[in-house]
């Protein structure tokens, strides 16, 4: 077992796992033409849409974690400087368009200091994780999101040197077309162990140690929308809030050291079946 997943909230999986190939894949791109054509022959289009989104003076890379279960895909896009410092956002566009924000997914704040003027490194040979390194003056973190065989979930673990908020983004289930097409539509939930949640920033308490995001209207069950996300975390590492709006929807962990937490992505299931999922699951916590 890594170091992160000693870490982490460990599941109970009933029966046993089978050995599986994990495969880590990564892709980079700026604003050349050698770089646009290998972008375009990519297999989906990544940002929604047929067109090269990397401007000069910036760089993108889309990493993949899969195994034969489930397959994930970060997008990285943002600045690079002219000594090779890059500035990117982080977007989750696979295993759905929807849900976790595949053009910004995953940010933080560390008092004054944001992501997104960190520094970003890949992390080298990793063989069944995606591991980001940032950097700011005297700032040190590190992102790490693990794969495990024959497991279609995310696990993740965040450790830096001063206190910090994670902040992950969803859409569940679906975008609707944009925030003024589907306002009508959409009707955001999120539910916990122990209650449901309507629009609105709801803390929670210890007891709800995840927190499911969907959406009434946009539910496979009805034949419309990818399917709920949801976000496990470990109470004991991270006060959770959690910010319900119509069109984005927000998990906000605050620790001081280490935060560790399982992300899920129930694309093609309907919100009963991935709901009775999670309050199956049995949760120890290290």
């Amino acid at each position: 077992m890594t170091h992160a997943l000693a870490l982490l909230c460990l599941l109970l999986l009933q029966g046993t796992l089978r050995a599986a190939e994990i495969t880590v894949s990564r892709l980079d791109f700026r604003a050349d033409e050698q770089s646009r054509q290998r972008f375009l022959a990519q297999p989906i289009t990544w940002w929604g849409r047929n067109q090269y989104p990397v401007k000069p003076g910036e760089r993108g890379a889309v990493l993949t974690l899969a195994n034969p279960r489930i397959k994930y895909a970060f997008m990285l896009l943002g600045r690079e400087d002219a000594d090779g410092s890059w500035f990117p956002a982080i977007g989750m566009p696979k295993p759905s368009k929807a849900n976790w924000s595949s053009t910004g997914f995953f940010e933080f704040q560390a008092g004054d200091l944001k992501s997104r003027s960190c520094s970003v490194e890949i992390g080298e040979g990793q063989d069944d994780a995606i591991v980001l390194l940032y950097r700011s003056n005297d700032f040190r973190a590190e992102a790490r999101w693990q794969l495990l065989p024959d497991d279609d979930r995310l696990f993740f673990i965040f450790t830096a040197n001063r206190p910090y908020t994670l902040h992950f983004t969803a859409y569940p289930s679906s975008y609707a077309g944009s925030w003024s097409a589907g306002k009508k539509l959409r009707q955001r939930f999120a539910v916990t162990p122990t209650r449901t949640l309507e629009e609105g920033k709801h803390s929670l308490e210890t007891a709800e140690y995840y927190v499911f995001l969907g959406d009434h209207y946009f539910d496979p069950a009805h034949n419309r929308g990818e399917g709920p996300c949801a976000l496990l975390y470990h109470p004991g590492q991270s006060r959770a809030d959690v910010l319900v709006q119509n069109y984005s929807c927000r998990v906000s962990l605050s620790g001081s050291d280490c935060s560790a937490a399982v992300l899920f992505d129930f694309h093609g299931s309907a919100n009963t079946a991935a709901l009775e999922y999670l309050r199956t699951l049995s949760a120890e916590f290290q």
